[in-house]
């Protein structure tokens, strides 16, 4: 794997670029002062502590109680199953929270007061939009269309999101997917996803639109090299008639101008 990938990949973990940076030269220098290290990273003292106090805090790195510290980089398996380890804890006890907060305050003051008035909302930061998506994805009844570029898929995969698919799939809903494969080898990522019906079109952007029989879910330019943590990415999901009507009609003439892609179910059956 190419150290850029890998810094993608650390990305995804949670780490900023510059901190995926620091923590792959902590790597190659073994233990050393923070001094040393900043020095080999290339980065200033003020910011390199820092990074190297959230490297501590992520769980990648370790460091000694002497004066000067000297800080040492955990193995990549130990600090990604230490942000793994981290995440199932706070899932815990937001999941404790959850069934608290909703019995103690389960009453007619705090629920959402019902309109038939269309609603529209904008979602901020790419893994809330992938958690939407995957609510859209099991909350389909009929089809759903996904339009979007491959380097989204590639980030997609490691999410809920191709386990709510398959299970989609296994119940009779379509999920359509269109996108802009331009390698051979792109296809790859749709086989680990199971997605069975799939075309490749020129998109008219580089967004995605992920769109219901009720629902629709629209981004812009989603820039994939910040990774899962994107906080710049954002959405736009709406439940009115005319916008889910017009992005539908919009995915069938993408569908329809697309190249049909035999997915791996289909080609395995033709040996």
């Amino acid at each position: 794997m190419k150290e850029s990938e890998l810094v993608s990949k650390l990305q995804d973990f949670g780490l900023s670029q510059v901190a995926a940076d620091v923590y792959l030269a902590m790597l190659k220098i073994g233990p050393a002062k923070a001094s040393q290290i900043c020095k080999f990273a290339c980065t200033n003292r003020v910011k390199g502590y820092r990074i190297l106090d959230s490297l501590k805090k992520a769980g990648f790195v370790s460091s000694t109680f002497s004066n000067p510290a000297i800080f040492s980089a955990n193995s990549l398996q130990e600090s990604l199953q230490n942000v793994i380890n981290m995440k199932k804890s706070e899932e815990e006890r937001l999941e404790k929270l959850m069934i608290y907060v909703a019995k103690n305050y389960a009453t007619s003051e705090f629920k959402i007061k019902q309109t038939d008035s269309p609603q529209f909302s904008i979602i901020s930061g790419r893994y809330n939009i992938y958690m939407y998506i995957e609510k859209l994805i099991k909350e389909t009844k009929e089809e759903l269309y996904v339009i979007t570029p491959i380097g989204d898929l590639n980030i997609m995969y490691y999410t809920p999101i191709p386990e709510a698919i398959r299970d989609a799939q296994r119940n009779g809903i379509k999920i359509k997917l269109v996108t802009d494969m331009i390698r051979d080898e792109d296809i790859g990522i749709i086989d680990k996803m199971e997605i069975d019906d799939f075309r490749i079109a020129k998109l008219p952007s580089k967004g995605r639109i992920v769109c219901s029989q009720s629902e629709t879910l629209v981004s812009g330019y989603t820039d994939v090299s910040s990774g899962m943590n994107s906080d710049e990415d954002s959405a736009l999901v709406t439940n009115s008639d005319e916008f889910v009507s017009n992005m539908k009609t919009l995915s069938m003439q993408l569908w329809k101008a697309g190249k049909k892609q035999y997915s791996l179910k289909e080609r395995n059956s033709e040996v």
